[in-house]
């Protein structure tokens, strides 16, 4: 996918703006560029995607475009950096702002619970109850926009109190009997993210810290979503997960 035509550009901040009382050129830096808070990127050999929160999609840059935001993040002030700048900030794809860190390390193992799941019939009342009042969000959600499902998720780690911490024991065990309460109400064929969403609230009810973790890779595109605790992936395979380039970690 590539991204909409940009908007004619704007005067860049770097050009020239007047010859000042003895004839010399004047210029104005550029502004130190951050992606807006709504907006997620991920570099792929050198070609920039980005996730819209608010819009709820993914567009790709072109390789021109992408190296004109790779120097904007690195704080370059070339005349056609500042231009492209300045069409991005239109857009409320960038706003003033020094840029954010580095995204973190992707996950390097994974949970044994990965598609395993305990018999329902073993579940005791208390755990079918927490984890009915996050399925019974499932229709909720899957008719909410991507924003305001994120802003729950953030609203339950907001929860979490200072120290948290499951073991990976615990955290399989509490997976496999989210599975297997799933599977009664989601099938295998249901989008990554619903799963991924769920999972990662039921979780954090239980105050076991978690990620719901986006990724995207190109040729084709496609995108992709899982739950990590701990740096380890809970509810996929790792060589699944590291086909993708995390843009997005809640």
């Amino acid at each position: 996918m590539k991204a909409e035509n940009s908007p004619s550009p704007a005067r860049s901040s770097e050009t020239l703006v007047d010859e000042g009382v003895f004839g010399r050129p004047h210029f104005y830096p550029m502004p130190s560029y951050t992606l807006s808070s709504h907006i997620h990127a991920a570099c792929l050999n050198g070609i920039y995607v980005l996730l819209d929160e608010e819009a709820d999609r993914y567009f790709c840059l072109s390789e021109p475009q992408s190296a004109l935001l790779a120097d904007i993040l690195a704080g370059g002030a070339k005349p056609e950096t500042c231009r492209f700048a300045a069409s991005l900030a239109v857009r409320r794809i960038l706003v003033p702002g020094l840029p954010a860190p580095q995204r973190r390390q992707p996950p390097t193992q994974t949970t044994s619970s990965a598609y395993r799941s305990t018999p329902a019939g073993s579940l005791r009342p208390a755990e079918w109850a927490a984890a009915l009042r996050v399925l019974q969000t499932a229709r909720r959600l899957q008719t909410s926009s991507l924003a305001e499902n994120l802003t729950a998720l953030r609203r339950d780690k907001a929860r979490l109190r200072l120290g948290d911490f499951a073991s990976a024991e615990i955290v399989g065990a509490a997976a496999a009997r989210f599975t297997a309460l799933c599977d009664l109400f989601l099938t295998r064929t249901d989008a990554c993210l619903v799963r991924s969403l769920l999972l990662a609230r039921y979780l954090l009810r239980r105050r076991i810290p978690a990620d719901l973790t986006l990724g995207v890779r190109l040729g084709p595109f496609a995108a992709h979503a899982w739950v990590e605790c701990g740096g380890s992936v809970v509810n996929d395979h790792l060589e699944t997960v590291q086909a993708y380039t995390p843009i997005l970690s809640v």
